[in-house]
């Protein structure tokens, strides 16, 4: 099941702890649509506070998360809600190596 989450970081982060082996799509509030980059929910990029990622900073600013314990169901929002037909992701992130 993905879960759309969008300008509020508790409910997202609660559902990083509940599925750690699942799977999040960082996407562009405005601008670039079909900017879609993957990471594991375990990153420490899209779930750590940093002094540029204080509160609401994953949810609340800039971006939205996509999240889903299968990478097939985040192929399928890319490609029916992402902007990106062929359902490709347009990046993944080279920390993690989702």
């Amino acid at each position: 099941m993905t879960e759309v989450f969008d300008d509020t970081d508790a409910p997202y982060l609660a559902w990083l702890q509940e599925h750690p082996g699942g799977y999040v799509l960082n996407r562009r509030r405005v601008g670039s649509r079909n900017y879609l980059v993957l990471h594991r929910a375990t990153c420490y990029k899209i779930r750590t506070y940093t002094r540029m990622a204080q509160p609401e900073g994953f949810t609340g600013r800039d971006y939205v998360k996509v999240c889903s314990p299968s990478i097939d169901e985040l192929h399928a929002y890319a490609r029916t809600k992402g902007g990106r037909t062929d359902g490709s992701f347009s990046g993944k992130c080279r920390t993690c190596s989702p």
